[in-house]
């Protein structure tokens, strides 16, 4: 029980911190004082404003200590940490050394002390400091998931929603929050199983990798940075649906309180800017293989290969288009029209070809001129002077 007690004693922010949270909350009864004391004010409800305060800064209170909770107890929030876990004998099965990630005794308390305190300001907003507290501490959880729990962070981003949609109530909220938690505590255990992550990396020739970093290095000046993949994002079909999915499901949340007022304005405004940036990224890499006016002379006003980059532009359009249409002839609720179009012009926005690595690796296109560059472009740099320079970038990281 003593080696417990001392164990979750770490979970406690430092002294000085608490001392200067503590002074700066009895200082805003300085100004009861000074209203109900000196100015002999009655009570009323524009007095209520002090309550209402000190209600907001024992949330922000809360707020803090839910990030310091996880921000200097998680290993993936600290570089020096991890690595040091790293090379010790720790595994999951023991106690992480700087302190617990789950929430432990100290919490309760701490947390009951700031319900109190809000319980004799304002009864009714008695649930504020627990509810900014859990919402502050699962986001940090959410945000340490690796990349290979991205469906866990998917489900999570999913059901925080429901903490606002449809109840609107402080309790379902909390209750909310803690299944939240309970979810992000089991992806952090799963994760901690597998640590230390990313032991690839260790059996890898060092030498080869600085050698493919100088040859990434070398390639993203021109002209090959236009030429040559370098493993950018892609998305899938799959992942595409599902950020539409997300990203529609935002907005119905957001809007529901609006009683269903939707801007087809601004809809049409998403719809020209989606269209209009990735039909720039795609362009940006490469010109069309002739000039408008040699399409005209040579009768080539369309050349197929080059000219699929406006296969999308063109779908996202008439799909923005027809598609609220095609729903209102079916007699579908103007919100439910808003939604799917929404999602729609987005998931085509995202999944229609071609994809990023075709086009840049196959488009027949000529290469941007950029004379400024050409001009003062230096010889290349042999590959064993990008690996010294390299190296010795990373002298700092080696020592740490």
């Amino acid at each position: 029980m003593k080696k417990r007690w001392q164990y979750i004693k770490l979970a406690l922010p430092p002294a000085k911190w608490i001392v200067i949270a503590v002074i700066f909350y009895l200082l805003t009864y300085s100004l009861d004082l000074l209203i109900f004391g000196i100015l002999k004010v009655e009570p009323n409800e524009d007095t209520l404003v002090l309550s209402r305060l000190r209600i907001g800064i024992l949330g922000v209170y809360a707020g803090l200590y839910g990030l310091y909770r996880v921000i200097f107890y998680h290993p993936s929030y600290s570089r020096k940490y991890r690595f040091w876990l790293n090379l010790s004998p720790w595994d999951y099965r023991k106690r992480l050394p700087l302190g617990p990630i789950h929430l432990v005794e100290t919490d309760v308390l701490f947390l009951s002390i700031l319900t109190m305190l809000a319980y004799v300001n304002v009864p009714e907003l008695v649930i504020a400091p627990l509810i900014a507290f859990l919402c502050a501490y699962v986001l940090m959880l959410w945000i340490a998931l690796n990349e290979n729990q991205g469906h866990t962070a998917l489900a999570v981003l999913f059901l925080a929603s429901f903490t606002y949609y449809p109840f609107r109530n402080p309790i379902v909220s909390v209750f909310v929050l803690l299944g939240l938690y309970g979810l992000c505590y089991w992806s952090t255990a799963v994760s901690l199983e597998n640590f230390p992550w990313n032991t690839k990396w260790w059996q890898l020739d060092p030498v080869n990798e600085l050698r493919k970093q100088s040859k990434i290095l070398i390639s993203r000046s021109w002209p090959f940075r236009y030429i040559i993949y370098h493993n950018q994002l892609e998305l899938s079909v799959t992942k595409a649906f599902l950020i539409s999915f997300i990203i529609t499901w935002y907005v119905h949340v957001i809007k529901w309180p609006a009683g269903g007022l939707y801007e087809w304005w601004l809809l049409m405004k998403l719809v020209f800017y989606l269209v209009l940036f990735r039909t720039l990224v795609y362009v940006s890499m490469c010109l069309p293989p002739i000039s408008l006016l040699g399409r005209l002379f040579t009768f080539r006003l369309i050349i197929p290969r080059y000219d699929k980059v406006l296969i999308m532009p063109i779908c996202v359009i008439l799909a923005g288009i027809a598609t609220p249409q095609i729903l209102r002839l079916i007699n579908l609720p103007g919100i439910y029209c808003f939604e799917l179009t929404l999602f729609v012009v987005l998931f085509l926005t995202m999944a229609l070809p071609p994809k990023y690595k075709e086009w840049q690796l196959t488009a027949p296109g000529r290469l941007y001129r950029k004379r400024a560059i050409e001009k003062n472009l230096k010889p290349p740099r042999s590959t064993d002077t990008v690996i010294a320079d390299l190296v010795s970038s990373k002298k700092n990281i080696f020592k740490s």
